[in-house]
C-alpha cells in the first residue's frame, strides 16, 4: 500500500525492496524522490526472483548512506546487502508495527533501529564511532526522543 500523497514537496523515501521469498536472502536498500512503487519495476527488471517492498521511511540522502554504512559488512553490492542478522531482526521489527508495503514512520524506524542494534550490540562493538553518529543525527531530527527507544 502506497499513499497518495507520498510525494510532496520533494521529498525522498529510504526503501527497502527484496524478494518474495525472504529465504532468498537479500534486500536492496535505495532512495527515491518518486513514489516507491514505481521504483519496483525498475528494480525487478533483470532479477530472478519475484520482489516486494518491505517499507520505506521518508528521510533524506544522508540517512541512507548512514544506512549503508552500518551494514556494509553484508553488502553484497552495490545497494544490496545480505538480509541476515541485524538487518533482517530490524526490517521484521518494523514490519511486526506498521506492516509490509508501506509508509513506516520515521521516528518509529529510527527508534527501533537503536533498540535492535543496541540490544544485539552490533555496531558498538564493530563501529563504535558510527554509533555515537547516528544517535547524534537521530536526536537533531527527533530531539523528543531519549535516542533510545523512547519518546515522547
Amino acid at each position: 500500500m502506497v499513499r497518495k500523497n507520498q510525494k510532496r514537496h520533494g521529498n525522498r523515501f529510504i526503501y527497502f525492496i527484496g524478494p518474495v521469498d525472504r529465504d532468498v536472502g537479500y534486500v536492496k536498500i535505495g532512495i527515491t524522490g518518486k513514489p516507491v512503487e514505481k521504483r519496483l519495476p525498475m528494480i525487478q527488471t533483470g532479477n530472478p526472483h519475484k520482489l516486494e517492498i518491505y517499507g520505506f521511511i521518508e528521510m533524506d540522502l544522508i540517512y541512507e548512506a548512514m544506512l549503508h554504512s552500518v551494514f556494509q559488512p553484508m553488502r553484497m553490492s552495490g545497494e544490496w546487502f545480505r538480509y541476515e542478522s541485524i538487518l533482517r531482526i530490524l526490517i521484521e521489527d518494523v514490519e511486526a508495527s506498521f506492516g509490509t508495503g508501506c509508509l513506516w514512520d520515521s521516528q518509529a524506524f529510527w527508534t527501533a533501529f537503536l533498540r535492535v542494534f543496541r540490544s544485539n550490540d552490533y555496531i558498538g562493538k564493530a563501529r563504535p564511532q558510527a554509533m555515537a553518529s547516528i544517535d547524534s543525527r537521530i536526536l537533531a531530527i527527533f530531539p523528543e526522543s531519549d535516542g533510545c527507544g523512547g519518546g515522547k
